[in-house]
């Protein structure tokens, strides 16, 4: 099976936060060449980001489901005030003295109304600038040892769609074109349960394909 040393790792999450560790320290240089990257980002999804960006924190739990390995991903209702019917990985804005890890499991224990309790952090990708919403975001990146039960708050999300993580490694992206006022571009990302993810989202996700494809 492709990738079964990933896979492995999935079942030992002390062993992947150490290879993690070990890839952090190589100095990597995160997001340049990112295969979801759209046409309109021009590089400033790397950054810095401005002193007046908000510090957020989202959450990729690899979780098993069903004999596969899968990410919760959700969609956002039509009437929120940002990115509006796209869709995220869970995770929200700082408050207080939080950590980015604490942050993550917040958000995702209150919009997907689960616990976080049985989830290992394996570790973090590079911090990224949403520019559209001035939002500079850490991803955490955790491994579930068992599908936790969920009851998604219905303010936050229309739906939780399961992006299984054999998907994410093997396929390569798939690109629309989309129009945004009177711009015409193309974007990379890849369909979830019928729903079209891009973006940020997309980035983090591409971002966390290649390091998982290197640990293996």
């Amino acid at each position: 099976m492709p990738f079964e040393r990933v896979y492995e790792l999935f079942r030992n999450p002390g062993e992947m936060r150490s290879r993690w560790d070990s890839w952090k320290s190589q100095g990597k240089r995160p997001w340049r060449g990112n295969v979801y990257s759209p046409e309109t980002s021009y590089g400033r999804h790397r950054g810095p980001a401005p002193r007046s960006s908000y510090s957020a924190a989202v959450i990729a739990a690899i979780l098993p489901y069903q004999d596969r390995w899968v990410i919760p991903l959700t969609l956002r209702p039509s009437n929120l005030p940002d990115h509006a019917g796209q869709v995220s990985l869970p995770g929200g804005r700082r408050e207080g003295e939080e950590s980015s890890i604490e942050t993550a499991c917040r958000e995702m224990s209150e919009e997907l109304g689960c616990t976080t309790d049985g989830l290992v952090i394996a570790g973090e990708l590079p911090s990224l600038y949403v520019y559209a919403s001035r939002h500079s975001v850490v991803p955490i990146v955790a491994i579930g040892t068992s599908f936790p039960s969920m009851k998604p708050c219905l303010t936050e999300v229309d739906k939780v769609l399961l992006l299984p993580v054999d998907k994410l490694l093997e396929q390569d992206p798939e690109h629309r074109e989309l129009t945004r006022g009177s711009m015409k571009f193309s974007a990379p990302g890849l369909w979830v349960d019928g729903c079209w993810v891009w973006g940020a989202t997309a980035m983090i996700l591409g971002q966390l394909r290649e390091t998982l494809r290197r640990l293996a």
